[in-house]
């Protein structure tokens, strides 16, 4: 019973906290009974001790940018001593030698197979609990021969990650998604340089404060649909240049971004947010400056973002792996980069509670438009404004960039605008953008 009750407590536990990504690179875990790092919930002759070995960041901080795993395995006999393995999923390759574990294990009568403890005696833990934890290797250490080994044992965890080192570089794992990230990063100086005399540029304008209001534009223009795609935001972009021969030098892509870190913390998550997958495919993170981290996400000051007006994009988006572009068809677009509000408090009609949070985006969605138009962008890929990880409600926020986008301030500024919502099956936040737009020209 008690052997239930805590795989249903572990269930529990991932399904409110553990992202599909991060569920899928455990799933493959046996884990027996997970155990409660802490020494009062487990035989007290046993010991474990987590030793900080290196913290390059703010704590508090870090806790938000890196998500690591550490499950504690246990069997399930009544025993008065524990053995124990430690199973810790690294999160980030790219910053090594940032925690170190060692396990203690309290006398027990063991054997080594391969390299790894077969224990004669095992215990029963009495808390059921997954804990968090920072780390990069697994040691275990038998209390019998005193050697500590790095090893992954199959039985504890059995991942792709694990079982294939030399994995393909393709986007739908982490693995591979790091290595496309590293690729980007290595080459982002070269391909700038080649595309320089095209406009290319590392170079951008962090705005900290609301932009002057627009002048009138007398002439009138022929109006156009306003367009939804269930499509990549970068790949929005490529087909309005390829369709459009006056749009080079125009267009302009919505980065929906993070004001807490550079890039949201793509080189340590590389998760597939819209930011981080407009990062995987461009020169765009070089861009992004460290300088400009973290601005205000609510209030005075959080009406600010960044321009950047010559990414250009070289690869393929993540539903094609990133793979290189052929050189003729590598794209030069400028970025602006705003966040929207973080988590606002709703009502039950999924409205927010507070007026001043719904002024913030009101705020932050005219920066966008006026940031547009100050330079002379007149090509638009916009994207559903905090409607993913940032918890805004999509039908207002919808409603709130349809209708300061017809606002008489921004009458004939813009040829074109795309709203790039990609949803995989067309639902969610791609149906409420395109139920809203419907029949809207500009």
């Amino acid at each position: 019973m008690r052997l239930i009750i805590s795989a249903i407590t572990t269930f529990v536990f991932f399904a409110a906290y553990v992202s599909a990504d991060e569920w899928a690179s455990v799933k493959h875990c046996a884990m027996g009974v997970p155990a409660l790092l802490d020494t009062t919930a487990v035989d007290p002759s046993s010991r474990m001790l987590v030793e900080r070995a290196c913290l390059e960041k703010d704590p508090a901080r870090f806790c938000d940018d890196f998500w690591y795993w550490m499950l504690i395995g246990c069997n399930h006999v009544m025993m008065p001593s524990i053995t124990a393995s430690i199973m810790i999923d690294d999160r980030s390759r790219s910053t090594a030698k940032l925690w170190r574990c060692l396990v203690l294990l309290s006398p027990t009568s063991s054997t080594q197979n391969n390299g790894h403890v077969a224990h004669k005696s095992t215990v029963w833990c009495p808390i059921s609990t997954i804990s968090l934890g920072f780390g990069e290797h697994c040691v275990r250490k038998s209390a019998k021969s005193g050697q500590a080994t790095t090893s992954w044992p199959s039985a504890i965890c059995s991942t792709p990650q694990q079982q294939s080192p030399e994995m393909p570089s393709t986007s739908s794992n982490r693995k591979g998604r790091e290595l496309i990230a590293q690729d980007t990063l290595d080459r982002i100086k070269t391909v700038i340089k080649e595309r320089a005399a095209e406009g290319a540029t590392e170079h951008s304008t962090f705005y900290s404060e609301q932009l002057p209001p627009l002048q009138p534009i007398a002439e009138t223009k022929a109006k156009h649909p306003v367009l939804i795609l269930n499509s990549d935001a970068f790949t929005a972009a490529r087909r309005l240049l390829d369709e459009h021969g006056d749009a080079k030098g125009s267009v302009a892509v919505l980065n929906l971004a993070s004001d807490e870190t550079r890039a949201g913390g793509w080189l340590h998550s590389l998760s597939r947010t819209q930011e981080e997958a407009l990062c995987y495919s461009s020169t765009l993170y070089s861009t992004l400056k460290p300088s400009w981290f973290p601005w205000p996400n609510r209030g005075p000051g959080s009406v600010a973002g960044g321009f950047s007006p010559g990414v250009v994009i070289f690869k393929n988006d993540l539903d094609n792996d990133c793979v290189d572009l052929p050189k003729e068809q590598w794209r030069i677009v400028s970025v602006i980069t705003v966040a929207a509000p973080r988590w606002p408090k709703l009502t039950a009609a999924q409205e927010f509670a507070k007026e001043s949070d719904l002024e913030d985006l009101r705020g932050k969605i005219r920066l966008v438009y006026r940031m547009a138009a100050h330079n002379k962008q007149r090509y638009l890929v916009l994207g559903a404004m905090g409607c993913g990880a940032y918890g805004c409600p999509p039908k207002v926020v919808a409603n709130e960039m349809k209708s300061i986008l017809l606002d008489e301030e921004f009458s004939n500024y813009f040829e074109r605008v795309v709203f790039a919502v990609y949803s995989k099956g067309g639902n969610g936040n791609f149906s409420v953008f395109s139920e809203v737009f419907k029949g809207v020209e500009i």
